[in-house]
């Protein structure tokens, strides 16, 4: 009890300012780690929107080696029926055309005949020749003196033949040989559906053509359709055995299949990846091929990430972190609100992982380490301060630690009040 000159102090329950006071360097570095943030947060979002363009992507490159394939296959046959070698093997040879690919020779003759002998050398035969001489060399015969010996007349019907290579033959094998592959006609399928019903119909042609010979001459000695380990998914195309094909399939065979189901580009976006404009987005964002979009979102990602650990080290050397007001501050408010922002730091480099596997390139893992060490120092910064330690399981474990740094600040600077 105090004495009755004394006047009583009213008592508060106010902060010190001294420890809890904003600063203008806090708000500052709390000003540049919230634009920094955020910025990263929307980097993220653009990585995690390329993603389907690289699932994409593998479609689009096995439709461009597709168009490649048919294309050279008609430009072969094309040029195939304009080459000298094959007219004149063609025309010698009626069922040129019905004549399996494995069965035609990849070389040519190319021969002309020499006309017979006219003139006074045909009008003599050469058995006068061997006459006059018989009758010379006999005994009592009249003699050779003062008669010519002629040579004898010049041969008739005699062909020349040049061999010549006929390239056309081994290309449309090859060609065959590629649009063959199993792999490629699967996931060719998947560009667009006017395509997938297109590479299904010409899939089958060819394998009607296949039966269809091999029922009428007996031409496949193997099974027809090549093995496979099973369908992985419902766009499967079965290959057909490469032996088979070559003995089954004609030239004549050949040319239907160059103009079955033709692919026809009205437009340079159908090419596929190497071509087409990926990305459509506004001037003065991401570029809009997908490499060149992938690379710029890492390295600003990067970038942005450094800035904002910088930004968050400075703000852990502050005496009143975390200041009142300022983005740390906030977050800490709660558990829920403190685990929002630990997500949102980690999630740029979640997405930048996402984006390499999706792509399957090298050098986008390399830039995802980049995030992830960019990542990690942010983190290190805040946790000097043990920032996150309320999320820690161990420390809910533990009796009277469900407190906050911040509600322990606070508790600790409270005057001890005398009733």
């Amino acid at each position: 009890m105090g004495t009755a000159g004394d006047k009583e102090k009213p008592v508060s329950n106010a902060l010190p300012n001294n420890s809890s006071e904003q600063t203008k360097a806090d708000a500052t570095v709390s000003d540049a780690c919230t634009r920094s943030g955020a910025l990263a947060l929307l980097l993220s979002v653009a990585l995690c929107l390329l993603i389907p363009a690289w699932a994409q992507r593998k479609k689009e490159v096995a439709f461009g080696r597709y168009l490649a394939c048919r294309f050279n296959l008609q430009l072969s046959v094309d040029t195939l029926n304009e080459d000298p070698v094959w007219r004149t093997f063609r025309d010698s040879n009626r069922d040129a055309e019905s004549i399996a690919l494995a069965q035609l020779p990849s070389q040519g003759c190319v021969g002309s005949a020499v006309p017979a002998a006219t003139g006074k050398a045909q009008e003599q035969p050469a058995v006068a020749l061997g006459d006059d001489v018989g009758q010379s060399r006999a005994p009592g015969g009249p003699t050779a003196a003062g008669r010519k010996i002629r040579p004898p007349s010049a041969p008739t019907l005699v062909s020349m033949c040049a061999v010549t290579f006929m390239p056309e033959i081994p290309r449309i094998v090859d060609v065959l040989k590629r649009l063959n592959d199993s792999q490629l006609l699967t996931e060719s399928r998947g560009y667009s559906n006017f395509y997938d019903f297109s590479i299904v119909r010409w899939a089958t042609r060819r394998t009607y053509l296949v039966y269809r010979n091999s029922v009428a001459n007996g031409c496949a000695k193997k099974e027809i359709d090549a093995p496979h380990e099973g369908r992985t998914s419902d766009q499967f195309v079965p290959a057909i055995n490469t032996d088979v094909l070559l003995a089954c399939l004609t030239i004549r065979d050949v040319a239907d299949l160059a103009q079955f189901e033709r692919p026809t580009v009205t437009d340079p976006d159908q090419l596929g990846a190497r071509v087409r404009r990926e990305i459509e987005i506004a001037p003065g964002s991401l570029p809009r091929d997908l490499v060149l979009g992938s690379i710029f979102a890492e390295v600003l990602l990067a970038f942005v990430l450094v800035y904002f650990g910088a930004f968050a080290r400075e703000a852990v050397s502050s005496p009143n972190f975390p200041a009142p007001g300022t983005l740390f501050s906030a977050f800490s408010g709660s558990r829920w609100t403190l685990l929002v922002l630990l997500l949102a730091l980690w999630g740029p480099f979640a997405a930048s992982v996402a984006v390499a596997i999706a792509s399957r390139q090298p050098w986008l893992v390399f830039w995802s380490a980049l995030v992830l060490g960019a990542v990690a120092s942010a983190h290190r910064a805040l946790q000097q301060k043990s920032y996150f330690a309320t999320l820690s399981l161990r420390r809910r474990t533990k009796p009277g630690t469900n407190k906050t740094p911040r509600d322990s600040e606070t508790t600790e600077q409270s005057p001890n009040l005398e009733v």
